[in-house]
């Protein structure tokens, strides 16, 4: 089950600790990670997102680097006046890339899909369209989205949304929900669960775990889940669950 949440769920960094009420996803401009197989474990990858603006256009780029300094992923995120218009996926390890793209109509919007995975001499390309009514979301936006539903989460609803797959070529229905609050490194935060609303797919889908801090903003401090980079085992490579540590400055 192909699913980089690239949680991700990194995953994420977004308008991270800004509303979404009318989001710009500029902010942060610069913020790096590090990616861990457990707490205090072996360093994975390390994560950096920077953002630049030109008129109503904010583009970002994340970027998984191995230890070693090579890059392993890549993700190219284009927003206009706060809409998500454009989103980039690049799996330099399996030499595999794709996107999604949004269009919006009166009442709807129509994704279009594309990913090419490429197999020795082989080039595979598959194409899609799916057309929904909500917001769909990528790792970027999750931020700003539990930022958005902080009231909600803190009663203890369960928050839906839509979640982006280049790879399955779909969206994908989740929900959010608070799980517990505690302590990090002396600050009050609250894990909150994201989970996959399909059965079948939560079988292949173990839950994200955000660890958001209890006060405003609201900045995701770390994530366990699935991320964007993989992690190759013998012959072959295999999704990624792991630890994501934000380094705010």
């Amino acid at each position: 089950m192909r699913i980089p949440v690239s949680v991700l769920i990194l995953l994420v960094a977004s308008c991270w600790g800004v509303s979404a009420a009318e989001p710009d996803y500029l902010a942060p401009k610069l913020l790096t990670g590090s990616i861990y197989d457990k707490p205090a474990g072996r360093l994975l990858f390390t994560f950096r997102r920077s953002a630049t603006q030109t008129g109503d256009v904010v583009s970002v780029l994340r970027e998984f680097h191995n230890p070693d300094g090579s890059l392993a992923a890549l993700e190219r995120v284009r927003y206009e006046r706060g809409r998500l218009i454009r989103f980039e996926l690049d799996e330099r390890q399996v030499g595999a890339s794709g996107h999604a793209v949004v269009e919006f109509l009166s009442t709807q919007r129509q994704i279009h899909f594309q990913y090419t995975a490429r197999s020795g001499q082989t080039v595979r390309r598959k194409q899609k369209r799916e057309t929904l009514r909500e917001q769909p979301l990528i790792s970027d936006m999750l931020p700003a989205f539990l930022v958005d539903h902080w009231d909600a989460l803190s009663r203890g609803e369960a928050v839906k949304l839509r979640y982006i797959v280049v790879p399955r070529l779909e969206t994908v229905a989740f929900k959010l929900q608070r799980e517990s609050a505690g302590e990090l490194h002396g600050k009050k935060v609250v894990r909150i669960k994201m989970e996959p609303s399909s059965r079948l797919i939560a079988q292949f889908l173990d839950p994200l775990l955000f660890t958001v801090e209890a006060d405003p903003p609201h900045r995701v401090l770390q994530y366990w889940g699935r991320t964007t980079p993989k992690l190759r085992f013998r012959q072959s490579w295999n999704d990624l669950d792991a630890l994501t540590v934000f380094i705010w400055e």
